[in-house]
């Protein structure tokens, strides 16, 4: 081996082993998530619902397409940083924007409704040949809030903050659609919130103490 060779060998081991491999994973689990997303967007009843999956399916693509540009910009060494093009958390219409707007609802106009509705979930079909609206809102909603911790945990074990700030933005974007989704559900009584009698929340807060400020010392 050539000391050219060996320089490009060092170059690109300029990442951790564990950093690679979780981005492996994250990469392989949002193959997944966009192909799920778009089957049930074909499969869903409920047009927003339809509408939810459509977006959050291109917006995983795009998250996608993201991962596999800082990828191949970590192996060439070439100093490319996390692509922003129309990255979700950077540029385009904002988070907030994004966050009110996702999936043909606008959820910044809602509030959760809180307490139980005569809530009714019927016998599992072990003979499903088709999901049901909810089953599909209850896998996607769960794939959102099961990757957010996963891909939080990957990004706290990263070196490299290009990395680190991917995975981040992979965090908050399951944060936000999993929170839609659940706004859907939600209003429609498929996710209901029980809520606790007031005198029990306020005996819990009355157990606190809010005590003194602590003084500086003045150097």
């Amino acid at each position: 081996m050539n000391s050219t060779q060996g320089m490009n060998q060092g170059n690109m081991m300029m990442v951790g082993a564990h950093e690679f491999i979780g981005m492996n994973e994250a990469m392989a689990a949002k193959s997944a998530k966009i192909e799920l997303l778009s089957a049930f967007s074909q499969q869903a009843t409920d047009p927003n619902l339809r509408a939810m999956f459509e977006q959050q399916a291109q917006q995983v693509w795009q998250n996608y397409q993201e991962g596999l540009q800082l990828m191949q910009s970590t192996l060439s060494q070439s100093g490319v940083s996390v692509p922003t093009g129309n990255n979700w958390n950077v540029q385009g219409q904002g988070v907030n924007s994004v966050i009110n707007n996702f999936g043909g609802i606008n959820t910044g106009n809602m509030q959760p409704k809180i307490g139980l509705r005569q809530p009714s979930y019927p016998t599992p079909n072990v003979h499903a040949q088709n999901l049901s609206d909810r089953t599909m809102s209850a896998v996607i909603l769960n794939l959102h809030k099961f990757h957010a911790v996963a891909w939080l945990q990957y990004a706290l074990e990263c070196t490299r903050t290009d990395l680190r700030s991917y995975l981040m933005e992979g965090t908050l974007m399951c944060d936000r659609m999993a929170y839609n989704l659940f706004m859907h559900m939600n209003q429609k009584g498929d996710y209901q919130v029980p809520k606790l009698d007031d005198h029990v929340m306020n005996t819990m807060v009355q157990a606190y103490s809010a005590g003194q400020v602590p003084q500086v010392p003045m150097m």
